[in-house]
């Protein structure tokens, strides 16, 4: 169960890697914007994300949470963020209310994993070599949420600054799991 959490991720990091060379675009599209632009790769996005985020679902509950004792509320925000994360995989970032409902889970999901990854780093029965390291994370996350938003020439570089994100809440939950 412990290596479930791996599993997921290496599948998300396959698939999206696979979409984003087969289907490439440039860098100020948003992972979500390489899936809409072509219906193989809208397929492949759903399609994986619904898989990983059941896996990635399954491992949390199953073991990770438990393991660290990480509580309820843990657990609720983390249903939501899953929960925004199928929704704007399936809901194509497109033209119109698909693009307000899709950006709207894709947004929520990505501020949630902000205080997931802070519960994790804040979490007395993970070690401490893997607080460090995700407090460095939480620290990248919300410096790249800040550039993002709030600096309209970062947008040129959110493809990577959104991949480096994601990666950055998934090495927390790696590096509590195995350190």
């Amino acid at each position: 169960m412990q290596n479930l959490g791996l599993v997921a991720m290496g599948l998300i990091w396959l698939g999206a890697g696979y979409m984003l060379v087969r289907w490439r675009g440039t860098n100020d599209m948003s992972m979500s914007m390489h899936a809409a632009s072509a219906r193989e790769a809208y397929w492949l996005f759903g399609v994986v994300l619904t898989l990983s985020g059941g896996l990635l679902y399954w491992f949390m509950l199953g073991w990770f949470v438990p393991h660290l004792s990480l509580g309820l509320g843990f657990v609720v925000v983390l249903t939501a963020a899953i929960g925004g994360a199928l929704v704007a995989a399936w809901v194509p970032d497109t033209a119109g209310w698909m693009r307000r409902v899709h950006r709207w889970c894709a947004y929520g999901m990505a501020v949630l994993l902000m205080p997931l990854a802070a519960l994790i780093v804040a979490d007395p029965e993970v070690a401490i070599g893997a607080r460090v390291l995700g407090a460095v994370c939480v620290t990248y996350m919300l410096v790249s949420l800040a550039l993002v938003t709030q600096f309209g020439k970062m947008k040129r570089h959110y493809l990577p600054l959104q991949v480096a994100y994601v990666v950055a809440f998934e090495v927390t939950v790696l590096a509590a799991t195995y350190l």
